[in-house]
C-alpha cells in the first residue's frame, strides 16, 4: 500500500458521530481488505482491535454492522489472522450476532465463524460453546 497512514485516517472515521461517515469508512475497509496483499497491513494497523468496540456501539446502523462483519469475514479467510479474531471478545460477540434480527448480520457473523471453524483449534472451542449447530440453521 502506497500510503499506509491512510488506514489510520479511516480508523478515525470509523469512530465518527456521523453514521454516513462511519459506514463509508467501514465500506472502504471492506474493499481494502478484500485485496489479499493489503490484509497484513490492515491487520497490523489495529483495525481488528477496534472492531469489538465498534460493534458494541448503540449508534451502529445495519449498514456499518454488515460492512464491519464482511471485513472480518475477508480477514478470517487467512488462517494467520484468525487468532486475532478468536482471541478477542469478538468470538462471543459473533456468536451473539447469530441471534440478531437482521439477516445480513446473521449471515456475515456466520461467515466469520465458519471460516474460524476451518482451523481445528478453533473448531473444538466452537463445538464446546455450542455454535456449530447454530451455523447449520
Amino acid at each position: 500500500m502506497m500510503f499506509p497512514s491512510c488506514v489510520n485516517l479511516v480508523l478515525r472515521f470509523l469512530k465518527s458521530d456521523n453514521p454516513s461517515t462511519t459506514e463509508a469508512a467501514a465500506g472502504l475497509l471492506r474493499n481494502i481488505w478484500s485485496v489479499n496483499m493489503y490484509r497484513d497491513i490492515l491487520a497490523e494497523s489495529g483495525v481488528i482491535e477496534e472492531i469489538p468496540w465498534l460493534l458494541h456501539q448503540s449508534f451502529l446502523t445495519i449498514g456499518v454492522k454488515e460492512q464491519i462483519l464482511c471485513t472480518l469475514c475477508n480477514l478470517s479467510i487467512d488462517k494467520n489472522h484468525r487468532h486475532k479474531i478468536a482471541h478477542l471478545d469478538l468470538l462471543q460477540l459473533l456468536i451473539k450476532l447469530l441471534d440478531d434480527e437482521e439477516i445480513k448480520a446473521k449471515e456475515s457473523s456466520g461467515g466469520v465463524l465458519t471460516n474460524l471453524s476451518l482451523s481445528p483449534c478453533y473448531y473444538s472451542i466452537m463445538v464446546e460453546v455450542g455454535v456449530i449447530p447454530k451455523l447449520r440453521l
